[in-house]
């Protein structure tokens, strides 16, 4: 296994996840990916850019969440290749396209 995909939604039970993800990524030198899924929000009563601006300004506080998390494990571990993704959508129909889309990827650049 070269990378190891931690989906999070920030609560106690996920950090526990996080951290034996850290473990196994050091015992098997692979990567990390933090991944973060959240519904957009939609509304019929704001305006389409103003919904859209929400959901920009919302993804820019998980990613920034997500990096927290990424810079407090690297402190202890910086030999760890940890990066970070934030999708938009339900998280059971958007995690597994970001896994075909990195298999796919990783398929072309040999990883």
């Amino acid at each position: 296994m070269k990378t190891l995909l931690v989906p999070t939604d920030f609560s106690i039970p996920a950090d526990s996840a996080i951290n034996y993800a850290i473990q196994l990524a050091a015992l098997w030198d692979a990567s990390l990916i933090l991944y973060h899924s959240f519904i957009p929000f939609e509304s019929g009563f704001y305006s389409h850019s103003l919904s859209q601006k929400e959901n920009l300004e919302n993804e820019k506080k998980l990613m920034d969440r997500l990096a927290t998390i990424q810079n407090e494990i690297l402190k202890k571990n910086p030999s760890l290749s940890i990066s970070i993704h934030v999708d938009q959508g339900p998280e059971g129909e958007k995690i597994i396209k970001f896994c075909k889309k990195k298999k796919n990827r990783s398929d072309i650049n040999g990883y």
